[in-house]
């Protein structure tokens, strides 16, 4: 219940508390997992990781049904490393191999406020150890 806003700027209105509603913590992901799978033999070594994060609580509205929220996504990464030398390393690393989506929603997911895809990212180089 408002009973009356403040009369100077930000014009914030007072807010009377008369029960509570569960929910979850803000800006806290309903499951978050990393589950990675890596081999090495000789020389070389690979990792490929799988990182998922459930959907997170990101906004309180008064009416439950319009709370905000990001969805929830599931990323996957590799990462190869080759000895060439005993100074000499080649790597590449891979992040976001498919994907994944990045968005929000109100409510429930058939409510979507916004969806992003940001693409992959590649890495490809050398490594020198000088000693």
């Amino acid at each position: 219940d408002v009973e009356s806003r403040n009369p100077l700027p930000p014009f914030e209105p007072i807010i009377n508390l008369n029960g509570f509603r569960q929910g979850t913590a803000q800006l806290q992901a309903s499951l978050i997992s990393n589950v990675q799978l890596g081999y090495e033999v000789k020389g070389f070594s690979g990792r490929i990781s799988m990182i998922y994060q459930g959907r997170t609580f990101t906004g309180l509205n008064t009416v439950g049904s319009l709370d905000a929220f990001s969805i929830g996504n599931t990323r996957f990464d590799l990462a190869l490393k080759q000895k060439v030398t005993k100074n000499l390393k080649v790597y590449f690393n891979w992040n976001n191999i498919t994907n994944a989506a990045e968005g929000s929603f109100i409510g429930e997911s058939s409510r979507p406020t916004s969806l992003d895809y940001f693409g992959f990212t590649a890495d490809l180089g050398i490594q020198l150890t000088l000693n």
